[in-house]
């Protein structure tokens, strides 16, 4: 992959198409989802979608996965694409069962160390942020191409063996590819993020059509026992937050005593740094171009024109003294000013990734409004740093939010196995288990007969992106299994 991090995060978060999403997930029609009646397990937690924590093997995971691609060759790769694009989007009753059996199994020794890495107790995948700090935004990230391909080995592999009833072992597969999932979803960056939790997406995706078919074991309690968030983005948003001052580290000097002499260098540096940022941030070069015009006043007319803006800002925002600000040279009320409307304007957006994601989706286009008005020049070019935090939160959400829509299918299951095959005709009828309430509105699912059938719907939320398939749900007639 020969992308710069920058420019696959700018794709990845602001088109919200998450890598590995079939075209299928962006209809907004209900799944059809036909369900035989299914108890518990016994013992209840015999199935797995991920592995137990007490039984991981010592060791990083790291290490076995990028060593896979190194060990392979380029036409091997471009089959491994090939085949599973074309395979993927297809639905199972239409997969070449044979010859998809042939070509899974050709990869059996690789997906038996994927099966070790997901296995073991962390994946430390050892980007140099520190050493190349000044230059992340030019880091190269070719293990999240490799880990996108097989994801989609083992997506493939899932829907064979469901395809041939092997359920056993498609549970497995899939408990591989979700642990596999939250491990690249470990790296530093939210575009591991993402890759992560793509990956755990069609993992679900497949799970869907496990429980669809015939005699299918019930996955409530695997389902239930998975954490929440499945990949958190938290680690990665923190990183995030400090990529302006990485890039540009003049941003990190403003609480340090300076001398009149030292804040003209410091502002001038700053400046310097900021306008070949522009000429790089992003992948279009027009925008670059548009960005680096914006800062072609030269650095004595760049403070002219910032100044009384700048005291202005020091003492209305910052509160601070009338007479310190008097005191201060220009280079450093310039450069004070400037550091810290960019420390707002970060913190604006940052925020809300602490909040539980009702409450941020609620403020975003208050913080989106305030993120419009800053003004052309440096801040302009700093803001192209900031990820779209709300996509990134509303990734998080449709996942958890998935599981728990999965869960309550499960537990309809649960119902119509205890009550001669009939659906519930309101959830608060099921007893057998806990209900799983929608975490996107902090309700109960949104479920109504429709005939002799049933949906699950899931309304946007508000969410942007791809649409939370809503499900139509009709139980086997055990005649017909």
């Amino acid at each position: 992959m020969q992308n710069h991090y920058r420019r696959l995060l700018m794709t990845a978060v602001r088109s919200s198409l998450l890598l590995v999403m079939a075209p299928a997930m962006l209809l907004a029609q209900p799944k059809e989802l036909s369900l035989s009646p299914a108890e518990q397990p016994s013992p209840a937690l015999h199935y797995r979608l991920l592995p137990i924590s007490s039984e991981l093997n010592p060791g990083d995971a790291a290490p076995m996965y990028l060593r896979l691609r190194h060990e392979l060759a380029d036409t091997a790769w471009k089959q491994i694409e090939e085949k599973n694009e074309a395979w993927n989007s297809l639905p199972l009753e239409k997969l070449p069962i044979p010859e998809a059996r042939k070509f899974v199994d050709q990869w059996r020794g690789t997906i038996k160390l994927l099966r070790i890495g997901t296995r073991r107790q962390y994946c430390d995948w050892s980007y140099p942020l520190a050493e190349q700090r000044l230059d992340l935004i030019g880091m190269l990230l070719p293990d999240c191409q490799s880990m996108r391909q097989w994801a989609k080995v083992l997506k493939l592999k899932a829907g064979v063996e469901i395809a041939e009833h092997d359920y056993e072992q498609a549970i497995d597969t899939i408990e591989t590819g979700i642990a596999f999932g939250r491990h690249v979803g470990e790296g530093p960056f939210v575009i591991n993020n993402l890759v992560g939790n793509a990956i755990c997406g069609v993992m679900l995706e497949r799970v869907e059509e496990l429980i669809s078919q015939p005699g299918a074991p019930n996955l409530y309690w695997a389902l239930t026992a998975l954490p929440l968030p499945l990949v958190s983005m938290r680690e990665a948003l923190e990183t995030e937050q400090r990529m302006g001052e990485n890039t540009v580290p003049e941003l990190s000097q403003m609480d340090e005593d300076h001398s009149r002499a030292e804040w003209a260098v410091l502002l001038e540096k700053l400046y310097d740094r900021v306008r070949h940022l522009a000429e790089r941030i992003t992948s279009d070069k027009q925008v670059n171009a548009r960005l680096r015009s914006q800062l072609d006043l030269d650095l004595a007319s760049f403070k002219k024109e910032n100044l009384a803006p700048s005291q202005k800002y020091l003492k209305t925002i910052h509160h601070m003294d009338a007479q310190r600000v008097k005191a201060m040279s220009e280079d450093e009320v310039v450069t004070r000013a400037l550091v810290g409307q960019y420390r707002d304007m970060r913190d604006d957006q940052f925020k809300l990734g602490y909040l539980p994601w009702r409450d941020a989706r609620s403020r975003i286009k208050e913080a989106e409004q305030r993120l419009k008005t800053v003004k052309a020049g440096l801040l302009t070019v700093l803001a192209e740093l900031q990820p779209t935090i709300i996509n990134c939160l509303d990734a998080q959400m449709r996942l958890d939010r998935r599981v728990a829509a999965l869960r309550v299918v499960e537990a309809i299951r649960l119902y119509a196995a205890s009550h001669d095959g009939k659906l519930p005709e309101e959830l608060n009828q099921i007893t057998e288990v806990p209900g799983a309430e929608d975490p996107a509105t902090g309700k109960p699912f949104e479920y109504r007969r429709d005939g002799a059938a049933a949906v699950l719907a899931l309304p946007d939320a508000g969410m942007t992106g791809r649409p939370t398939p809503s499900y139509r749900i009709s139980i086997r007639k055990r005649t017909n299994e």
